[in-house]
């Protein structure tokens, strides 16, 4: 076997999608458009077609001990762990992350930890929501967000609302809220350059909204865009909410914003993918408040002759 990797970006869109259609991985990290848009000067995806697989890494020019590979994707059989240890050493990388548990479950601990040690990565594990929970917002355990509901609807008139889905036109505007998102975040003065790298990737996506899946919706308040999400199905049955931002500022913003989201963007999809707590107590805090359906949880393995 003879992989030869190539750099990707937003143009291979098109040519890579085949690989992603029934792909049956839960995982957020297995999303096409989020595999691009994270694209930056620190990290950058690659893949190289073996035969019907699409085999995908990542290199990190700045850390090169970070580098890692995806589960193949394809239209042919699943590889087996056997397979799998072949892939990557055949390809030089040290091993996969964001293994889904489902991986382990149908070939076995046992049998995976003969080709790799195998490493819970406890800060990556994806939540995931009935998306009617979200749309509904039913039972005692929402009322706080209910409450928070009405609060912003006291204080917001319906006229002054309006959502709209996103698009070229509003795309601009979409990225100046993005950047004022940040400035409120603290993106540059910060030592960690994750959210500033994230603000990078949500405007990576914005450009993948035309040509696309992924979809986006905007709320105005008096005709200033305050909150956006962009979304793309995952798997049958499974959106994932990639980026969703508001200004933090305004109460119950976030919460009106969210059940609009399940209601627009997650529709005709039982499930909605919100991703990982990233190991920051207080999005995981927030994340756990919506009351996941259950959690997703992913492994590194690491190739035992590495």
């Amino acid at each position: 076997m003879t992989c030869i990797f190539t750099r990707i970006s937003i143009s291979d869109y098109q040519r890579l999608f085949p690989f992603f259609v029934g792909q049956p991985y839960e995982l957020c990290e297995y999303s096409l458009p989020g595999i691009l848009a994270w694209s930056s000067a620190s990290f950058y995806p690659c893949a190289a077609v073996v035969g019907a697989r699409l085999i995908l890494g990542a290199e990190y020019p700045g850390h090169p001990e970070y580098r890692h590979l995806l589960l193949p994707l394809g239209s042919v059989s699943e590889p087996t762990p056997r397979e799998l240890a072949v892939v990557a050493a055949e390809a030089g990388y040290p091993g996969y992350w964001f293994v889904p548990q489902g991986y382990l479950d149908r070939y076995g601990f046992e049998e995976v930890a003969q080709f790799f040690a195998v490493v819970e990565q406890s800060g990556y594990h994806d939540y995931v929501y009935r998306v009617s929970d979200l749309a509904e917002l039913k039972g005692n355990r929402y009322a706080k967000k209910r409450n928070l509901i009405k609060q912003f609807k006291q204080v917001h008139s319906q006229e002054r609302l309006i959502f709209e889905p996103i698009t070229i036109i509003n795309t601009r505007q979409c990225i100046a809220f993005l950047e004022e998102w940040c400035e409120q975040e603290g993106c540059f003065q910060q030592s960690d350059s994750s959210l500033e790298c994230e603000m990078e990737a949500a405007v990576n996506m914005l450009e993948l909204v035309p040509r696309t899946a992924v979809r986006g919706l905007a709320l105005r308040i008096d005709g200033v865009i305050s909150a956006l999400a962009l979304a793309s199905p995952l798997t049958e049955g499974m959106v994932v909410l990639q980026f969703q931002k508001a200004c933090k500022t305004i109460k119950g913003l976030y919460q009106f914003f969210d059940r609009e989201c399940a209601r627009t963007l997650c529709q005709g999809f039982t499930w909605v993918n919100k991703e990982s707590d990233m190991g920051r107590q207080g999005l995981a805090q927030a994340k756990r408040s919506y009351y996941p359906e259950r959690m997703i949880r992913s492994y590194e393995l690491r190739l035992h002759s590495v």
